[in-house]
């Protein structure tokens, strides 16, 4: 059994999304992520990933 660990490609700046583009912070709509928020997302994606290829190694 093999075990995968995905790291990030490049560390984010801590800045929300839309502040390096000069984007209005008032903008409606607009997309605002924390780099907290940037690092649970991925922490859970490789967990499922890793799940998800042991199930689809078993099932084969």
């Amino acid at each position: 059994m093999t075990i995968l660990v995905i790291r990030p490609l490049a560390k984010i700046k801590n800045l929300p999304l839309g502040e390096e583009s000069g984007a209005s912070s008032r903008s409606s709509g607009e997309l605002r992520m924390s780099i907290n928020q940037l690092n649970a997302l991925f922490r859970d994606f490789t967990q499922f990933y890793v799940y998800f290829s042991q199930f689809c190694t078993l099932k084969n």
